[in-house]
């Protein structure tokens, strides 16, 4: 939070004046005041560093993070552009500009410049390639795959997600995924766990339903569709209460 951030700033303030030629420093309080929004500080500081170390690559990218920061998404992007032609190996620029890209709606640009950074960061490294991410920037990554309707990567993504921190969210949207994927045990089985802490979610009893109508158990099917009728009021749900009630007339 902005807490963690002003803590970070008075320590660097000490290493710039222990250590006033050291780039790095200029750099991170840079980073550190455009975490909070103190857009002129931070493009100070980068400046500074690039004084020091010349890194033109590193200028321009941070730059371009200043530009997405404050929703100049062209802006980022030329800046990324700029510093891709300096150093065309920088895997983190081309995810950033994926995510300006999915700013701007350019899913297949956004879907092909993460793939870039993708091949680029395993030439490289052992780690996984989701683990360079924040949680936030994950969401963004994940949204990509999605709107490109890359359902193995969604769910690669998702499973990553699950076991490194186990959110609500996380287990409502590996649900939904494997009910979409026609899944449905292994649906209502991560359902159950959101349902578990958290039984007034609408989204979770209504995939819950949805999953047990597509295995034909309509009464228990019928229990959930209730149970969210109970919470809100839905045109589809009143149809999918109709539909086992019929179900269960036949029967």
């Amino acid at each position: 939070g902005l807490k963690q951030y002003k803590e970070a700033i008075k320590d660097l303030d000490k290493a710039i004046d222990l250590d006033p030629k050291n780039s790095h420093s200029w750099k991170d309080r840079g980073i550190a005041y455009l975490n909070e929004l103190k857009y002129e500080l931070a493009e100070m500081d980068f400046k500074k560093a690039y004084e020091i170390d010349g890194d033109k690559a590193n200028f321009n990218h941070n730059i371009g993070e200043i530009f997405y920061c404050k929703k100049d998404y062209y802006y980022a992007i030329k800046h990324y552009l700029e510093a891709l032609k300096i150093d065309p190996t920088k895997y983190g620029i081309y995810a950033d500009m994926s995510f300006a890209k999915l700013k701007l709606g350019n899913y297949k640009n956004a879907l092909d410049d993460l793939k870039r950074s993708e091949t680029l960061f395993i030439k490289n490294n052992d780690k996984e390639f989701f683990s360079i991410f924040s949680n936030e920037n994950l969401k963004k990554v994940l949204r990509i795959y999605e709107l490109n309707n890359d359902l193995e990567k969604v769910e690669e993504i998702l499973e990553f997600l699950n076991k490194n921190n186990k959110e609500n969210e996380t287990q409502l949207l590996l649900g939904i995924l494997k009910f979409k994927k026609g899944e449905f045990y292994s649906a209502i089985s991560n359902l159950l766990e959101v349902y578990e802490i958290d039984n007034q979610n609408k989204e979770c009893i209504l995939y819950l339903g949805k999953a047990k109508l597509a295995l034909k158990d309509y009464e228990n099917a019928l229990i959930d569709f209730k149970k969210y009728r109970e919470i809100d009021i839905n045109d589809e749900v009143e149809k999918l209460i109709k539909t086992c009630e019929e179900n269960l007339k036949e029967t």
